[in-house]
C-alpha cells in the first residue's frame, strides 16, 4: 500500500458542496483538497481559503488539468455530462451528483467511458442508508407493512 494521499478536485463548490460533500472528503486523512472551481471570484476565495485547497479557479478545466484522483461535480445540472466525461476522461474517479445528467444516452456514455478507464462512477444519493429506511425496509421484509401494490420514485 502506498502512502500517497488521494488529490481531489470539487467542481462547482456551491452550497451544498461546501456543507457535505467538502467536510467530508477534508475529513479524510487520504485525501488532500487539491482543486476547486465555482463561479464568482469572491466566493471561490473564501472556499479556496476556507477548506484549504491548493488551487482554485472559476474553470473547471484548469482544475481537471492538475489531474485530480478524484472529482466531485456539484454545478449545474446541465454541466454535469461535459464535465464529469472531462474528469473520466482525465482518468479520475467521479461522484456526481443527481441528476447524473439531462439526457439518458449521456448517461451511458459516462458508464461506458467509467467502464473502459477502469474508474468508479458514483451518483450522489445517500437516502438508502437513512435509520427510517432501513426501519421500512425490515418492515417490509417482517410482513408488517403487508404487500406492496405501487412504489412511485421521484
Amino acid at each position: 500500500m502506498t502512502d500517497r494521499r488521494l488529490r481531489a478536485a470539487v467542481l462547482g463548490a456551491g452550497w451544498y458542496a461546501a456543507q457535505n460533500h467538502i467536510p467530508v472528503l477534508q475529513s479524510r486523512p487520504e485525501v488532500v483538497l487539491d482543486g476547486v472551481n465555482r463561479l464568482g471570484t469572491e466566493e471561490l476565495d473564501r472556499v479556496k481559503s476556507h477548506f484549504g485547497f491548493a488551487f482554485a479557479s472559476e474553470d473547471f478545466e484548469a482544475v481537471l488539468a492538475r489531474m485530480p484522483d478524484i472529482v466531485v461535480v456539484a454545478t449545474p445540472h446541465h454541466l454535469h455530462y461535459r464535465q464529469a466525461r472531462a474528469a473520466l476522461e482525465g482518468g479520475a474517479h467521479v461522484l456526481c451528483e443527481k441528476p447524473m445528467t439531462l439526457d439518458p444516452a449521456e448517461a451511458w456514455d459516462l458508464v461506458r467511458i467509467a467502464r473502459e478507464r477502469d474508474r468508479h462512477l458514483l451518483i450522489a444519493n445517500g437516502y438508502q442508508y437513512l435509520p427510517q429506511v432501513e426501519a421500512l425496509r425490515k418492515k417490509i421484509a417482517d410482513g408488517v407493512i403487508g404487500s406492496i401494490e405501487h412504489v412511485m420514485a421521484s
